[in-house]
């Protein structure tokens, strides 16, 4: 896996991933993952830009769901839309249409085929789920608009694990709880769609990765991330950061005090 679903660089600015990216070479055979019916296939077009099939499947668990293959190289001839398809039969296969290199853009829209519906895919795809995120670490206070703002940082040392989830940041008075501010990938209520840094910040809160979509070519192995927080409580006295996986896999920063 290249770029994981959640925050990245894109264009040199902040970009929210709505999937995962599995290099492969062309030509590579592309596989229905369930049973469904094809909602929509073909190229560029229809609000995608690249070539691409969305099926329609039911998930066990959460119903309707809309698997999105992009940038393929080929369609197979009986993929249409409103035809059935079955798990393990070949859609296919892997290409760079609107892509830099070739790789299957992968996502999973809950109960929409919308791009805001967008899920975690390692919610839904088997691996190996470790507790890979490092602690959130202070790297600075600075002024915001004459407000207090924070920047925390963390990572994982694979970028084959990428299943970040959830950020969560208690700021407190003392010992008093002032608010919990949010960041959740699953939850589009807490992120901005779309790709420029004015994006960045949902409710005084938003989480950059500082990794680009092809990774193998830029030889990084390593995921890293930050925290921004600003428009701090002038109350504000100390702050903890947790980082929350896929798995429910919990990393906790140290109690942070706010200058």
């Amino acid at each position: 896996m290249n770029t994981s679903f959640g925050p990245r660089i894109n264009n040199s600015q902040w970009d929210f991933h709505d999937g995962i990216d599995l290099p492969a070479p062309c030509g590579t055979p592309v596989y229905a993952m369930r049973d469904g019916v094809i909602c929509k296939a073909g190229p560029a077009g229809n609000g995608y830009k690249s070539r691409h099939i969305i099926i329609k499947v039911n998930d066990p668990t959460d119903g309707e769901m809309y698997l999105v293959y992009l940038h393929l190289k080929s369609i197979n001839s009986f993929i249409k839309a409103c035809e059935p398809v079955k798990q393990g039969q070949i859609l296919g296969t892997v290409g760079m249409d609107d892509a830099t290199y070739p790789h299957l853009h992968f996502e999973f829209r809950k109960g929409s085929p919308k791009q805001k519906y967008s899920v975690h895919p390692l919610g839904y795809l088997p691996y190996t789920d470790t507790a890979n995120f490092t602690a959130p670490v202070l790297d600075s206070f600075y002024q915001l608009n004459g407000l207090m703002a924070v920047l925390l940082r963390f990572g994982a040392n694979s970028k084959l694990e990428g299943d970040l989830k959830r950020i969560e940041v208690d700021l407190k008075s003392s010992n008093t709880l002032l608010e919990t501010r949010v960041v959740d990938f699953n939850d589009k209520e807490t992120i901005n769609e779309g790709n420029g840094d004015k994006y960045l910040y949902k409710n005084d809160i938003g989480v950059e990765g500082y990794q680009s979509s092809n990774m193998v070519a830029r030889k990084r192995t390593k995921l890293k991330y930050g925290i921004r927080v600003r428009n701090l409580p002038s109350n504000c006295d100390t702050l903890i950061a947790r980082v929350i996986d896929v798995g429910g896999n919990v990393s906790t920063s140290a109690l942070i005090t706010v200058p």
